[in-house]
């Protein structure tokens, strides 16, 4: 019963979603139907949509008119989970989880050297849904994280060949995670008995952001762009539900932890970020490039604190 009390604890007051974020579902590009066609080669300085201050606001004047555009992608996540849970069992399970990730861009241009540019989409998100037959289930069986941000951006041409560009963002950050402590004797499908405890979490919060770009246009048609976004740890905060399963008989507290409902926070690090993009046209063919740089070492695991949890048990 120990050995018990320590996993449901460890999975309610310090769980850990992803301790990888680097996987490709976590970090997104999607802010662009165009940009989809061509896997985002080039982003921000093509100037086929007004998609551009999402990855570089001074690519505005790579597409230097008034406009709009709503747009929406459907992602699929799919993958296979083989391993054991903490009490050594061994088990597998399939995810496949669809997440429509939309957006929305509107342009203006001022004069000849100012442009703005408001813009809604998701930088960052994942989703799993694993099912109530969920081997480790204490983990998380359904988990929802994702980004949203609503920036403003401005670019200015400094020269002919040379713009510059800042964006301004009030960023909205959510957590969510429900999962259950299964008993170590059950095995196979699911049953009432087997779930022994439960609990769930939701945590959000707005916070500002901001990213920076630059561009140059040394002859026309031929572009090259680098912007910049800053490390920002954003700290969300929500309710704590934990709730235990009578099994056979009434019990009021089997794992050391007490029922109810305790605020929790957690401070989710978004790393800095770097993107290269370039274009070219010749002969009526474009050709485009983008590397993306992340500083991925900052993000280790998700872990979510509720001190009063830990205390009232």
């Amino acid at each position: 019963m120990n050995r018990y009390s320590k996993f449901i604890a460890a999975s309610v007051l310090g769980l850990t979603v992803a301790s990888n974020a680097q996987a490709a579902g976590y970090q997104l590009s999607d802010y662009s139907v165009a940009g989809l066609g061509r896997s985002y080669a080039g982003a921000g300085v093509v100037g086929d949509d007004y998609s551009a201050l999402a990855y570089n606001p001074a690519g505005m004047f790579a597409n230097p008119k008034t406009g709009m555009q709503v747009g929406a992608t459907l992602v699929q996540q799919y993958g296979k989970v083989k391993g054991t849970d903490s009490f050594g069992k061994s088990g597998k399970d399939d995810i496949s989880v669809y997440s429509p990730l939309p957006n929305f861009f509107a342009q203006y241009k001022i004069n000849d050297d100012l442009m703005a540019v408001f813009g809604v989409y998701m930088p960052y998100g994942l989703a799993s849904d694993y099912g109530d037959d969920f081997f480790a289930s204490g983990g998380g069986i359904t988990t929802d994280f994702r980004i949203v941000d609503l920036n403003l951006s401005a670019a200015y041409k400094l020269t002919d060949t040379f713009s510059i560009g800042a964006g301004l963002i009030y960023r909205y950050v959510r957590g969510k995670v429900t999962g259950y402590a299964r008993s170590p004797l059950s095995s196979g499908p699911i049953s009432r008995g087997d779930k022994l405890g439960y609990y769930n979490y939701d945590l959000d919060n707005w916070n500002w952001y901001g990213n920076f770009g630059v561009m140059w246009e040394p002859v026309k048609d031929t572009r090259i762009g680098v912007s910049f976004r800053p490390t920002r740890h954003h700290k969300v905060e929500g309710p704590l539900e934990i709730g235990l399963t009578p099994v056979g008989v009434m019990v009021s507290s089997p794992f050391g932890l007490n029922a109810g409902t305790y605020e929790a926070s957690s401070t989710q690090v978004v790393p800095e970020q770097v993107i290269i993009s370039a274009f070219t046209k010749q002969n009526n063919v474009g050709y485009s490039f983008m590397a993306r740089w992340t500083r991925w070492t900052h993000i280790q695991k998700f872990t979510m604190i509720s001190p009063d949890a830990a205390t009232n048990g």
